[in-house]
């Protein structure tokens, strides 16, 4: 059963909420009492699919381990449809990676 939880690759982070057990209308709720996301936007909520795998995949093995991971996928079999809130500004994530380059 998959409800919520927080998504990350280390350096991005995001929330992901069920559409089986949550609206849209309450995301921006739970987000700011969970995770005090203060700028939550309706508009910055958006559709999305996870799936678990029990066996990780061998390219995410090095982040995750091998006994199996919840990670965003294309719709199909397995998949769940979620509501995704993003707890970086995309903006600040790109430039944060492009001062991480120029160094």
């Amino acid at each position: 059963m998959f409800d919520f939880m927080e998504f990350t690759n280390g350096k991005y982070k995001c929330l992901v909420f069920s559409k089986k057990y949550y609206e849209e209308k309450d995301i921006k709720t739970l987000a700011i009492a969970e995770w005090e996301c203060a700028k939550v936007e309706l508009s910055e909520i958006y559709d999305g699919y996870v799936r678990y795998y029990p066996k990780t995949p061998v390219d995410m093995q090095h982040d995750f381990g091998k006994d199996g991971v919840w990670t965003f996928c294309d719709k199909g079999r397995g998949a769940i449809a979620v509501w995704v809130v993003d707890l970086e500004d995309p903006d600040e994530i790109v430039a944060r990676y492009e001062k991480i380059c120029e160094e």
